[in-house]
């Protein structure tokens, strides 16, 4: 590990130099693998396309509990993890 002297550089130089050594030590501690991202709950257009079926029936799916989803508002909206669950679900 190289030294650094602190007396050279400004308050912004050091932060950014901060910066680079926890990015250099995240990325050996998680073998350099992205950070994962967080998904934004799917809407119903978005949750029939990735199942491969029609609107309508994503909307007889969800009147008879064969899917679990919520509303925000009057919108209905799909984790992705439980759409990824039914279709795993469905694989076996």
């Amino acid at each position: 590990m190289e030294k650094i002297i602190l007396e050279q550089y400004d308050l912004a130089e050091l932060k950014e130099i901060f910066r680079e050594l926890i990015r250099e030590e995240l990325a050996a501690a998680l073998g350099n693998q992205s950070t994962p991202t967080i998904r934004q709950p799917a809407n119903k257009k978005e949750a029939a396309a990735y199942l491969g079926i029609s609107e309508s029936t994503l909307n007889t799916m969800i009147s008879v509990g064969t899917i679990p989803y919520f509303k925000i508002g009057r919108k209905v909206r799909f984790k992705w993890r439980d759409i990824e669950a039914y279709v795993n679900s469905k694989g076996n």
